[in-house]
């Protein structure tokens, strides 16, 4: 008889091998990666409609503030104040339709990414 593939990787000969292939499940979300090129200490928004996720990658070092609220003006929630360094990342969620602001001091960003789901 054939070898089967259990849950877990075991293995087995026949009908009472390891199991059976386990199946994924089906997802009707699709994701989305946008490159966006925020000015520094100017609000964005890095989605109108869905919840993401904001990666900055640094080509200089320095330090950063980001900041995010529910409105233009209201950017209060501290996400970071900190020092970065050359080609780190620093990866913020923000809800759908808030705004974020990054101010950069001597650091500069190398890229920009949102990623939605």
């Amino acid at each position: 008889m054939g070898e089967t593939i259990g849950p877990g990787g075991g293995s087995g000969t026949g009908s009472t091998g390891g199991g059976g292939i386990a199946t994924g499940v089906a997802s009707t979300s699709t994701a989305s990666v946008a490159l966006v090129t925020p000015a520094s200490n100017t609000p964005f928004t890095p989605s109108t409609t869905l919840d993401s996720t904001v990666i900055f990658q640094f080509a200089t070092a320095g330090t950063i503030v980001v900041t995010i609220g529910p409105t233009v003006g209201n950017e209060n929630n501290l996400a970071i104040n900190a020092a970065v360094a050359v080609n780190e990342l620093a990866v913020f969620p923000c809800p759908a339709n808030w705004k974020m602001v990054i101010t950069l001091t001597t650091a500069t960003l190398t890229q920009t990414k949102v990623v939605t789901q």
